[in-house]
């Protein structure tokens, strides 16, 4: 799909400096996320008690997910976004969502809950959902504290007319991803950048064709 050509070589240009570090971060990603998988499945059964109140080791790890892995998908965003604006990354970056932790958890909660809801109505509205709140993060990122609500209704606003846009865009890349699920992820160490670099240009290209969706610098990176 040559539509996206010049979004796709962009993104390259902007990553290929800083490749080193990306993909180190990428590799500390996956780390991450295959010891949270790891001992959500060791430790099913393992028993603890948490407030005179019994839990099993995959319950306690699970909610501990709730609030880690949305951390991490902001992280994400918050890095390629600054490679937008030419600021290198820094492996401790990965980590700069703590920050912001509760508003990326109750995003993460409000956007899921409505997404369950449409899921539940038909595939088809969740699927078009899933599309309309796929900017909130990124919005996020860039308006620290920013109520959910207000983040959800802002990314609807920016994918108005551009859902299907979106939707072709991910399906020209879908070879990366068959790519991460033949390996079982591990193609993500070097393939996540590229990625995430696409979609950060994506956005910053709706943001600049639509008024009223503020532009502030990402804190500290």
């Amino acid at each position: 799909m040559n539509e996206f050509h010049d979004l796709k070589y962009k993104a390259k240009k902007q990553i290929a400096p800083y490749m080193k570090t990306l993909i180190l971060i990428s590799l500390l990603y996956f780390v991450l996320a295959f010891l949270n998988r790891y001992l959500r499945i060791t430790y099913a059964e393992y028993p603890a008690t948490v407030f005179g109140f019994d839990y099993t080791a995959k319950k306690s790890i699970t909610y501990g997910s709730y609030l880690f892995l949305p951390v991490l998908g902001l992280s994400n965003n918050i890095i390629y976004l600054n490679i937008t604006r030419g600021i290198a990354p820094k492996v401790s970056d990965l980590f700069v969502g703590f920050r912001d932790w509760w508003s990326i958890v109750k995003l993460d909660f409000v956007s899921g809950f409505f997404m369950v809801c449409w899921f539940m109505v038909f595939i088809i509205p969740g699927i078009v959902k899933t599309y309309s709140y796929s900017m909130a993060v990124y919005i996020l990122a860039e308006n620290k504290g920013m109520r959910p609500c207000e983040a959800i209704g802002r990314s609807r606003a920016m994918m108005t007319g551009h859902k299907m846009e979106l939707f072709r865009l991910d399906l020209s890349l879908i070879g990366y991803h068959l790519l991460n699920f033949i390996t079982l992820g591990i193609a993500s160490i070097w393939v996540r950048p590229y990625l995430s670099s696409i979609h950060a240009n994506f956005y910053c290209k709706l943001k600049g064709s639509k008024h009223g969706v503020k532009s502030i610098p990402i804190y500290d990176s």
